[in-house]
């Protein structure tokens, strides 16, 4: 029996990392309430300003640091991932009024490389963040201070984890960032077995006459602060964040889910609801069964074929328009293959009918015609002259023709000869001849 739970929970597992389909999810899955799993993105939000593009690190371990987070403006060319709390819809915003600061999910935007569809990703909220550090099944033993590829942070471990061969961790480290430090090569394996990490972000001070936060990799005596802002409000001016600061200059260490004011530029960590974290296989094919094109679309959202325009060669007898597609393209629940539809059109023909000598005669019937119809083309020849055959060396006359093709059809004649005999009614009394004019 303990086998056959076992396996299951293996599969169960197994189950949860194939669902983490969506572009810029990590594959492991983290449980935020008694009933809800989500996934972390790839790496932390950045913003350009310039561009107004949003994008997740290339990794867990990217900061861009202070030197880039302080050229903050609505034109800055460069990247930015620190944020005042709910600036979804404003995240240029460096006010110091700490009330002016509305909740906007960052998760509204479209993700450039998180699957580029907005509303798909969120921000935790205060209960979220709890669940996850405390709430959660062994939640003490699947969290720590770490270093990462020479980046001090937090890692978080999924619900269902292996620790990689060859590796350690050890769970709830206090004031300490190396008890656990990973190589990139070690942290890859810890990685895509679905650990977290979140790298450590700023400390704060004020600019003379205290207009303006500046911030710093480091504060007082190398104060180290890891920290991330919640969805949840405390006040009008200030919200929630999870936290996990060494502050070396007063020799303490804490790790929480408290308080700070709005102003403050915090990191921000997006995750996709377990249930919006699978995308479906959409295969586009033509009438003949080949393949136009493969895409990935997420789950609920409607596909679209962005290819060029389907085509189906035409045949003597049909040319075709395409249509749409069969079955009709509705919200994706499973991968699914959409074929191409044509509307086809009876093909017109030229045919030409013509005089091989007009002087001869001429020829009627010729226009344009749906093909595999029967017409009628016949050739009047003039005074003197008869019709001998057409071009291709039928005789009939008039001709009924099936059309097949563009065609021409050349009536032919000739002069009609005549032979004209004289005699004599009396040869005895003479005789008589012809005389050619």
């Amino acid at each position: 029996m303990k086998k056959l739970i076992f396996l299951l929970i293996a599969f169960v597992a197994s189950i949860e990392i194939i669902q983490a389909g969506v572009q810029g999810a990590l594959p492991g899955a983290f449980s935020v309430s008694a009933t809800k799993k989500v996934y972390f993105s790839q790496g932390n939000l950045q913003y350009q300003a310039s561009t107004k593009t949003w994008r997740f690190a290339a990794y867990q371990y990217t900061r861009i640091g202070a030197s880039g987070n302080n050229n903050i403006s609505a034109t800055y060319t460069g990247w930015i991932d620190w944020f005042g709390w709910g600036t979804g819809s404003n995240p240029t915003n460096t006010s110091t009024n700490n009330s002016s600061y509305t909740f906007t999910d960052w998760g509204v935007n479209k993700i450039s490389n998180g699957g580029n569809q907005a509303n798909l990703w969120r921000t935790l909220t205060k209960a979220e963040w709890e669940y996850l550090f405390s709430g959660r099944a062994n939640a003490a033993n699947r969290r720590s201070t770490a270093t990462v590829n020479n980046v001090k942070g937090y890692i978080f471990l999924p619900d269902s984890w292996t620790l990689p061969s060859g590796l350690k961790f050890v769970a709830d480290v206090k004031s300490k960032w190396d008890t656990n430090k990973y190589s990139l090569e070690d942290w890859q394996k810890m990685e895509q077995n679905g650990a977290i990490f979140l790298p450590k972000t700023a400390s704060i001070s004020k600019e003379s006459g205290g207009t303006k936060l500046i911030y710093y990799d480091a504060g007082w005596a190398n104060d180290e602060h890891c920290q991330y802002w919640a969805s949840t409000q405390e006040s009008s001016t200030k919200a929630y964040k999870f936290s996990s600061d060494i502050a070396a200059y007063y020799s303490s260490y804490s790790v929480s889910i408290s308080s700070r004011e709005k102003r403050y530029r915090l990191g921000v960590r997006l995750v996709i609801d377990s249930d919006k974290n699978t995308s479906y296989t959409i295969t586009w094919k033509n009438w003949d069964g080949t393949t136009l094109a493969t895409t990935s679309v997420l789950k609920g959202a409607t596909p679209s074929y962005t290819g060029s325009t389907p085509t189906r060669p035409s045949t003597a007898e049909y040319a075709y328009t395409f249509s749409g597609w069969t079955p009709a393209i509705t919200a994706a629940t499973a991968n699914k293959t959409y074929t191409a539809t044509y509307t086809q059109t009876l093909r017109k023909y030229s045919i030409t009918v013509n005089s091989s000598n007009i002087s001869q005669g001429s020829a009627s019937g010729g226009g344009t015609y749906d093909y595999g119809t029967n017409h009628q083309i016949s050739a009047t020849p003039n005074e003197c002259y008869r019709f001998t055959q057409w071009s291709d060396g039928n005789t009939d006359n008039p001709r009924t023709i099936t059309v097949a093709g563009d065609a021409t059809y050349t009536a032919e004649f000739e002069q009609i000869q005549y032979t004209i005999e004289a005699q004599s009614a009396d040869a005895g009394q003479g005789s008589a001849t012809v005389t050619n004019p």
